[in-house]
């Protein structure tokens, strides 16, 4: 990851000049953390930078052509990544990072519609001839954001469990007794039920009347685990214009990523993507999916996070106070909540892989939607599989009834 060695390199220059004569610690008491960001370690971060896009470019140009098919689509390729952190005066110890992992490219639709562009009469392409090439967002690209570790930290894992009676019959045939064991519980169970059926008749005043209740024999049935979800709760203080934009362009990012990209339908009338007879937008695309982790000391220390998607971006440019701008119109302080929800369920096997502690040995069962967006062959399959499905269904409806007669 580009912005951990950023990170690592900042935090090995800032430990450097705290261990000067305890300068650092005067400075922090004095609340001029902001000293401690020197013009070197923001010159090194700079220089981080260029070494990781010069190597980054220098990679991709260097691609063996020859790769063959099955090794270019294993993993989804992943264009520039846009590095964004908060704060940027100020190097911390600890970070949690957000990274995007590619959404589907679509084709974009939204510049308007060009009938000289039809492929074939009586259809339109939903996009102009100078924007054909235009695809959606966060589609060939991804966003690393690296943000300050909440002050509210907090995760919680729930097991479903739902009570059910188990009645003679079943507890007869698990009694270890064989037939025996069989034929006596279901003779006890149903002299229960017909004895349970007399005294309903008789609006429990059988039972009640000789001071008794039948046994339920109840047991907790496993019933399932709940998706885990989070809330991170962040705000903002922006000391520079370069802080300003950087935060600007968190909210942006976050929203961005959040929020699904729309597309006409695919093979309607023998089209393909991006064109349609008269049909709008008609589908969702999925947004990205997010993995998050912790940098810094605290990975070796705290449980992290299975790969999640965003379901909040809450923005309040007050922070909860009156509003107040600077010169150029830049909101003095910001707050910012963001929602996520997990796409995998936390098992014994999916906890390995996000406990310090872990057993590495043990693998979790794959989501469909966690394979789709890491692993190039799987949505290869999986995309071929529902336009197979979709475009049977589209021959089936686009059928003409036999003649009559």
């Amino acid at each position: 990851m580009g912005l951990s060695r950023i990170l690592k390199k900042v935090n090995k220059a800032k430990q450097a000049i705290s261990s000067l004569k305890g300068i650092a610690s005067k400075l922090q008491n004095l609340n001029y953390n902001s000293v401690i960001n020197s013009d070197e370690l923001k010159s090194q971060a700079e220089e981080a930078t260029k070494k990781l896009d010069k190597r980054r470019k220098s990679l991709q140009k260097n691609l063996d052509a020859k790769m063959t098919a099955k090794n270019a689509a294993k993993d989804i390729p992943i264009g520039e990544t846009k590095e964004l952190m908060y704060p940027i005066g100020d190097p911390l110890e600890n970070y949690v990072v957000f990274r995007t992992r590619p959404r589907k490219v679509r084709a974009k639709t939204r510049e308007g519609i060009d009938v000289n562009l039809s492929p074939k009469p009586g259809t339109t392409k939903l996009f102009k001839k100078d924007d054909a090439n235009r695809q959606n967002l966060l589609s060939k690209e991804s966003v690393e954001i690296a943000l300050y570790v909440p002050d509210a930290l907090s995760s919680t894992a729930d097991v479903k469990y739902k009570t059910g009676e188990v009645g003679q019959v079943v507890r007869g045939m698990s009694s270890g007794e064989g037939i025996g064991g069989f034929v006596e519980g279901l003779i006890g169970g149903v002299t229960q039920g017909v004895q349970k059926f007399m005294n309903s008749m008789s609006g429990d005043a059988m039972f009640f009347l000789q001071g008794k209740a039948v046994n339920p024999q109840q047991e907790q049935m496993l019933e399932g685990v709940d998706f885990r979800s989070f809330t991170f709760n962040y705000t903002f203080w922006p000391k520079s214009e370069e802080e300003a934009a950087m935060v600007n362009q968190i909210i942006y990012w976050f929203r961005t990523a959040m929020l699904p990209d729309t597309y006409p339908p695919i093979g309607a009338g023998g089209q393909s993507e991006g064109e349609a007879s008269g049909a709008g937008e008609a589908f969702f695309n999925y947004p990205n999916i997010f993995d998050v982790e912790y940098f810094g000391p605290i990975k070796e220390k705290v449980d992290g996070f299975l790969p999640m998607v965003c379901t909040s971006v809450s923005v309040d440019h007050t922070n909860g106070k009156k509003f107040a701008t600077f010169k150029d119109g830049q909101p003095v302080s910001s707050s910012m909540t963001l929602n996520f929800l997990e796409i995998k369920i936390l098992t014994q096997e999916s906890y390995q892989e996000i406990s310090p502690l872990g057993d590495p040995s043990m693998k979790s069962a794959q989501s469909l939607l966690d394979v789709r967006t890491k692993d190039g062959a799987a949505a290869a399959e999986q995309e071929k599989m529902g336009s197979t499905g979709e475009s049977e269904v589209n021959k089936q409806m686009n059928k003409k009834p036999p003649p009559k007669g």
